[in-house]
């Protein structure tokens, strides 16, 4: 619908009608108006204007113009000029539908006045704000939402301490749920989803690593390392993510104290048999449980990061180093199977005593099956190529033991390094590596190395045929 000028004919003030409103309907003869409408088409369509005293601003003369066409069936004895203030009465519903719309019309003009008239004048050049009752209640709305999500929680000794309660209790309370009924998992399923929250809500420890000696002595240590065993794995789940945020290195690379009060408690409430215990079950086609693989490793190098003694008392005391070794002989590979191989790297530096353990469990022959897979290709991603790197890392750590230069000779290491330098792939400069490790203090690899034409490929790499990735590997080859 649109507003116009109303078109006026000064010889004729009866005409107030636009012109081709006013040709519509007109007979082209007298024939046509002796006959009236017989001789018109039996229905037209036509743009309908008509005149209306529209509300204070508009004027007396205007005109609503309704552009879509409405539809008038031609009968014998319409009149021949077609006036809507005073239409047939076979055409009764088009004047009603038409004064609904102008009445619309209206009523939308004095609301917009009405919103005009609510904003105030200017005051020293500066414009009042100014809002419908609508848009008020947005805007409280809005407020009320941004309080709530503002407000932050004051990590103190009192939050603490409050958090420690909520914990307990939902403790208990699955405890005493399971134990009613241990044949019907919807009753105590309420109580799980309510402990689950809780630990959730203790991972905000990790911002205040200054309470956590208050922590231990909370004695809430033991209940939270004893759901590692919980029989729902979801539960053990979000503890391995609760210890890992504890003990991140970003967390306590500046509390050196409280971390140490923390890893000393965990470590005499054996978190390091739970953990490895707990990491035996969890499937890793399962993408949670997989992740929480990832986040249990990541928590036992936080613990050695802060005590490294750990790196011997968690061989000494678990099954890790075996788990270790089953994940790097998996020919698939992915982030854990990366994290494994760092892993095991960590445990074999500065540790002779897990250097002859590993070997002790024919770690040597494993690794070297490891990387035999990368003897004749590159690693596809970062990822991988860093996981080869720590591959090479075990395997220079287990070389240092006399004992196992003896098992990689027998293993035919030897053979292998020789076989990876000639297809100069990345593992090039490694194998170099691990052969300056392998005949360092030990003939027998030496005269090994002389038989199977190890000195040929080693003549090549000097002499700049190989590959130039690993330049600086070059001068580690001993005979």
């Amino acid at each position: 619908m649109s507003i116009g000028t109303q078109f006026s004919d000064s010889s004729n003030e009866t005409n107030v009608y636009p012109p081709h409103v006013m040709s519509y309907g007109q007979p082209s003869s007298s024939t046509d108006e002796e006959y009236g409408m017989s001789h018109y088409s039996p229905s037209r369509q036509m743009p309908y204007q008509i005149p209306y005293q529209m509300e204070e601003g508009f004027g007396v003369n205007t005109w609503v113009n309704f552009e879509y066409p409405i539809h008038v069936e031609a009968q014998a004895g319409v009149p021949s000029s077609i006036n809507p203030i005073e239409p047939h009465r076979n055409s009764f519903w088009v004047y009603n539908v038409l004064l609904q719309a102008m009445e619309l019309a209206n009523a939308r003009s004095a609301l917009k006045r009405k919103r005009d008239d609510a904003i105030e004048p200017f005051d020293n050049g500066t414009a009042a704000t100014a809002t419908t009752d609508a848009s008020s209640v947005d805007l409280s709305l809005l407020e009320a939402v941004e309080k709530s999500q503002t407000t932050v929680e004051v990590l103190d000794l009192k939050t603490l301490k409050r958090l420690v309660l909520a914990f307990e209790r939902r403790l208990r309370d699955n405890i005493e749920a399971r134990l009613k009924y241990p044949d019907q998992p919807d009753k105590f399923a309420d109580s799980e989803i309510e402990l689950h929250e809780e630990i959730q809500r203790l991972k905000t420890l990790a911002g205040g690593p200054e309470l956590y000696p208050d922590l231990v002595n909370l004695n809430v240590i033991p209940s939270i390392l004893g759901l590692l065993s919980h029989d729902n794995s979801d539960i053990a789940v979000d503890v391995v993510g609760l210890l890992q945020d504890l003990t991140d290195e970003d967390v306590l690379e500046d509390n050196d104290e409280p971390a140490r009060v923390l890893v000393d408690a965990l470590i005499e409430n054996n978190v390091l048999e739970l953990l490895v215990q707990n990491l035996t079950r969890l499937s890793e086609f399962d993408p949670d449980e997989m992740a929480a693989v990832y986040a249990t490793l990541a928590t036992l190098e936080n613990l050695i990061e802060v005590k490294p003694a750990v790196a011997e008392m968690v061989c000494e005391r678990t099954k890790l180093m075996r788990w270790l070794l089953g994940k790097i002989k998996v020919r698939e590979f992915d982030s854990n199977k990366q994290y494994a191989s760092e892993i095991l790297a960590i445990l074999l530096q500065n540790s002779a005593a897990n250097q002859r353990r590993l070997g002790q469990m024919n770690g040597v022959d494993v690794v070297l099956q490891a990387v035999a897979m990368y003897k004749s290709r590159d690693p596809k991603t970062a990822d991988e190529e860093e996981m080869v790197e720590n591959l090479f890392d075990c395997l220079c750590c287990l070389l240092m033991p006399l004992e196992n230069k003896e098992r990689f000779v027998r293993a035919e290491g030897v053979e292998l390094m020789i076989i990876i330098m000639k297809q100069k792939k990345l593992a090039y400069g490694s194998a170099i590596r691990a052969l300056d490790f392998a005949m360092t203090k030990y003939p027998p690899a030496c005269e090994r190395f002389v038989d199977v034409l190890g000195l040929k490929t080693a003549f090549a790499a000097f002499m700049g045929k190989a590959s130039a990735q690993s330049p600086f590997h070059f001068s580690m080859i001993c005979v």
